[in-house]
């Protein structure tokens, strides 16, 4: 299933399904937080994305108290699997082909919000 429902967007991603990228991220089963080793699929980068090598990332007391679900109060339920973190940095080593500010070897920072359709 889509991650986005936005039309534009869900026809790019047909276009990369077959690309999906293999990925590692630490992630808590449950509100106990007890964070380990995770392999997912992340989708391919489109032509307006790009693709980097991590080599930091914050982890903030609320990305804490998202794995632990204390916003359920608030109704902000937990999903889990749950990998948190935000305010990424690294290398980038894929820029797509409408990319116009980066390219493969740049350093680049992404803070918490990204890649939104304002749609969904």
């Amino acid at each position: 299933s889509s991650w986005c429902h936005h039309p534009s967007r869900q026809r790019e991603e047909k276009t990369m399904a077959a690309r999906a990228i293999d990925v590692i991220g630490m992630a808590c089963q449950d509100p106990s937080c007890d964070f380990k080793p995770w392999k997912f699929q992340r989708r391919a980068p489109g032509d307006f994305d790009i693709q980097f090598e991590v080599t930091h990332c914050g982890v903030c007391h609320s990305d804490l108290h998202t794995a632990a679900s204390h916003f359920e109060g608030l109704g902000v339920k937990a999903k889990y699997p749950c990998v948190v973190g935000h305010e990424l940095s690294g290398i980038v080593t894929f820029a797509g082909a409408k990319v116009t500010k980066f390219k493969v070897g740049d350093q680049v920072g992404v803070g918490c919000m990204v890649d939104s359709c304002l749609q969904c």
